[in-house]
């Protein structure tokens, strides 16, 4: 049970970091286009 959990909160981590690195990353492609 304890561990089904760990593996839910992994998994929302990871999904957040792989958000907010896509976001950071479409901004900086931005940025350059813009130049």
């Amino acid at each position: 049970m304890l561990s089904c959990r760990a593996a839910q909160v992994i998994k929302f981590l990871i999904a957040i970091t792989d958000s907010t690195i896509m976001y950071l990353f479409k901004g900086t492609i931005t940025k350059i286009n813009n130049k």
